[in-house]
């Protein structure tokens, strides 16, 4: 097996930090710079007609996002929106629908009420398989930050025999990656435990397992961080042993991708500009990250912070981490999915922002990600 390029090591103020070659060579954006608050409001050019400021003010585009509600990886969109920098765009990005569950976010796509999704990698492999054609243009996560996390008392896996465990459901991620573990655990998911589907998603999961109504859950990022604060036992951490996965993404349409590249590109632009601001100020990142999670412990959000931050480093999105999960839902489900990744999998957008925008060089990225290691 290829030595991976993740190692995981505490600073000197004792966080969990994530170093990679990958991410030394790539890490740091530089620090976002306006010339003008985002509350102020410019004043009103009494010389100008009035039918084109209407006009100008109707050239907004009102761009309708759906996301899980207890995602950390939706932080840097909410900060955006907060900054302003989509409306710079002419967007007006409304993250107005949250969902419970990556299926749920999917077909709030597939039924055209959203514009814009983000979620992982199996719903969208669902909606490739009812002909949908959902296109990944930047990716949030891209390496499996899943971990199966115990109640209070289930000290190994053997202590799940028996028991039930928490999922989202058939075409959530986290069903997968319980399966998986539980066989490599010589457990049968269909025999020796009783995965219980709650609608209500990873939180509604989070609840039942900290009062202990499941036995064990599994999840990403933040979840795991949050269970070690207060003495939850992790079962497996899939981090251990870093392989490509495709976790998060920001999904649309093959329709709108094709129908309006302008705007997407927009879109991404002003992502990646939030992404910028997310990585380097906390404080800035920090009430988005509470929103996004439902998570108060700062210590945890802070490394939160920190591990997404340079996930979406990466945001160019490839064909290798879907695939992974394909491999795994036929795998553990026995199911063939008649899916085109490559179809699927657009990286065009990405790079073409990527290459107009000034983004440090890699000599910079690689500095900017040894002082963040260093404070």
């Amino acid at each position: 097996m290829a030595r991976s390029p993740f190692n995981w090591c505490r600073d000197a103020s004792g966080d969990l930090r994530r170093s990679s070659a990958r991410a030394r060579g790539r890490a740091g954006h530089g620090r976002v710079v306006t010339d003008r608050s985002p509350s102020e409001t410019p004043a009103v050019d009494r010389k100008r007609p009035l039918s084109v400021e209407m006009e100008e003010e109707h050239m907004s585009r009102t761009i309708h996002v759906a996301y899980s509600r207890n995602g950390a990886g939706n932080s840097p969109m909410s900060l955006a929106v907060e900054r302003g920098l989509f409306a710079a765009r002419g967007i007006d990005l409304a993250m107005d629908l949250p969902m419970p569950r990556g299926e749920d976010v999917i077909k709030k796509l597939e039924s055209g009420e959203a514009d814009i999704a983000t979620g992982s990698g199996l719903p969208i492999l669902k909606a490739a398989m009812r002909g949908s054609e959902p296109v990944i243009l930047m990716s949030i996560e891209n390496e499996n930050v899943f971990a199966i996390i115990g109640a209070r008392g289930i000290e190994s896996p053997a202590y799940l025999r028996g028991s039930t465990v928490g999922i989202c459901g058939s075409e959530d991620q986290d069903g997968i990656m319980m399966q998986r573990a539980l066989r490599d655990w010589d457990l049968d998911p269909h025999v020796d435990v009783t995965m219980k589907i709650f609608e209500g998603g990873r939180g509604a999961i989070w609840r039942a397992l900290v009062d202990g109504e499941v036995s064990a859950m599994a999840c990403t990022i933040p979840e795991p961080l949050n269970a070690r604060a207060i003495g939850l036992p992790i079962l497996h951490d899939f981090m251990d042993t870093p392989e490509p996965y495709q976790s998060g993404s920001v999904i649309t349409t093959r329709t709108m991708a094709d129908a309006e590249p302008e705007l997407i590109r927009d879109i991404i632009g002003a992502q990646l500009e939030g992404i910028r601001l997310f990585r380097d100020d906390f404080e800035a990142a920090f009430p988005h990250l509470k929103k996004c999670t439902e998570i108060t412990d700062v210590d945890v959000l802070r490394q939160t912070q920190i591990l997404f931050g340079d996930a979406m480093l990466h945001y160019v999105p490839s064909e290798e981490p879907l695939r992974a999960v394909l491999k795994d839902v036929e795998t553990f489900t026995g199911q063939t999915m008649d899916v085109d990744v490559s179809r699927i999998v657009d990286p065009s957008f990405a790079l073409e922002v990527s290459s107009s925008l000034e983004y440090p060089n890699t000599a910079e990225r690689a500095e900017d990600h040894a002082d963040r290691r260093a404070n």
